[in-house]
């Protein structure tokens, strides 16, 4: 008996060691040490906030207003790094304290009410996109139209001068293109052999320019889509930052 309760005792004792051991170690860290670290929180936000103020403003110089390419690029940057000063803004309203200096009471109201300008911004700049997505397509839809004209003139105007070049030359010029002729061929046969070498050439040529073009509309109508939402979302981001930061326009002094 004596020995089973002592065994029994070790059995516990063991499974106890065992599951202090496995419970994770808790170390107590003083408030104030975190509270400290806190408050460098909202300095980090106003450094965040005045990198992205320096990259808008190099952004924007020189400015090329009108110009659908450079406005649309510059919403895309917006939309793609919008991270930043949504970081900088909720770094700045993380406060723990209730007492504020007059001067950053009115600084985080301008900030509040930035916001609110950031998602009217934002907002405004879905319909722009559409409208320079169909500019950039109608611009290269005309390009593309120029490039096969002007293609289109030049084989034409080459054809033209096969049907002026003697026959020996005409046989050469085959030869030269890997093209089976015959020394013996009537000079019909062989200014056909070399308009058929062209048309294949002038052919091969269009497919390669309108495949590009697909593979560039299609380019461009995904970006502009993902833009397009960006901006949406990130409107709708900044506008409930605006509404929760409603304490700092409040309670401002004018």
């Amino acid at each position: 008996m004596t020995l089973s309760k002592s065994s029994s005792r070790k059995r516990k004792s063991k499974s106890r060691k065992t599951r202090n051991s496995r419970s994770p170690r808790i170390i107590q860290v003083a408030t104030e040490k975190l509270a400290r670290s806190i408050k460098m929180l909202p300095w980090i936000g106003y450094f965040i906030l005045g990198l992205v103020l320096l990259d808008y403003v190099f952004l924007l110089i020189p400015p090329h207003f009108l110009n659908p390419t450079w406005e649309l690029n510059i919403i895309g940057h917006l939309v793609e790094n919008v991270w930043a000063p949504l970081l900088g803004f909720a770094l700045v309203f993380i406060r723990q304290e209730n007492g504020f200096k007059v001067l950053e009471l009115r600084i985080l109201s301008w900030l509040s009410r930035l916001m609110l300008l950031m998602a009217i911004i934002y907002f405004l700049s879905a319909p722009l996109i559409i409208s320079n997505t169909i500019k950039i397509q109608q611009k290269s839809f005309s390009g593309l139209k120029t490039q096969l004209e002007t293609q289109k003139n030049q084989v034409a105007q080459f054809k033209k001068q096969l049907s002026q070049v003697p026959d020996r030359q005409l046989a050469n010029y085959l030869r030269q293109q890997q093209s089976s002729s015959n020394k013996s061929s009537s000079s019909d046969t062989l200014l056909q052999q070399a308009l058929s070498k062209v048309e294949k050439e002038q052919l091969k040529s269009t497919e390669q320019i309108k495949k590009a073009y697909k593979k560039q509309k299609l380019s461009l109508i995904k970006r502009s889509l993902k833009w397009c939402m960006g901006t949406l979302f990130s409107g709708a981001i900044f506008f409930v930052f605006w509404k929760h930061t409603e304490w700092a326009r409040k309670t401002s002094p004018n």
